[in-house]
């Protein structure tokens, strides 16, 4: 297995974003890096509660675009958010993935079924800020840390460790013995993913 720390030079935009690779308008989006806070940018107003700093929640959208080598056809591709407050909604290269509520616990999907090998993939996360769960400063967005895992089953702990450097993802491969009961695992590094310009 491979966790990839997909943290890095993220999109946001407060209206609707699209989740396909070929999307031009998101060119025009503002880049940042993860974790991100959009309600902190906002401005304080008096009509927004005092419980959540006179700040108002709001919905955002955040694009990230990557590049999977067709060498990776055959592994299966995750993804995981530490943290996305408060709900969320993820598509995939144009297809819905998930949702989930709530902004603090961590969640992930398979991405396998819907994922371009050999070309560019888009994941966008609608992020909805409108309720809370505290009577505190909640802010809202992806505030955590976000990896691309892919998994590389092996019959046999037999074989070597296989980390090829995939146009800086970095792939680790998990062994698993006949019985099931021993494992080899190894965790990758950092990715360097392309981006698309971002907006405001």
């Amino acid at each position: 297995m491979a966790r990839v720390n997909l943290s890095n030079i993220w999109q946001k935009a407060g209206n609707h974003g699209l989740s396909k690779p070929n999307n031009t308008f998101t060119d025009k989006w503002r880049t940042l890096d993860l974790p991100h806070d959009f309600v902190i940018e906002g401005e304080f107003t008096s009509e927004a509660s005092h419980s959540n700093g006179f700040l108002k929640g709001g919905k955002a959208w955040y694009v990230k675009k990557f590049r999977l080598p067709e060498s990776a056809r055959g592994r299966r591709i995750f993804i995981e958010f530490d943290g996305v407050y408060r709900d969320s909604e993820i598509h995939c290269n144009g297809h819905f993935i998930g949702r989930h509520l709530s902004g603090y616990t961590s969640f992930s999907y398979e991405l396998t079924d819907v994922c371009n090998f050999g070309g560019m993939n888009a994941i966008s996360v609608q992020v909805d800020a409108t309720e809370n769960e505290l009577w505190s400063y909640e802010g809202g967005g992806i505030y955590r840390g976000v990896r691309l895992v892919m998994v590389i089953f092996e019959s046999s702990l037999n074989q070597s460790v296989f980390n090829p450097d995939w146009c800086g993802l970095r792939l680790l491969r998990l062994g698993i013995s006949r019985q099931g009961k021993k494992k080899k695992r190894c965790e990758s590094g950092e990715v360097s993913c392309r981006h698309v310009h971002g907006c405001n």
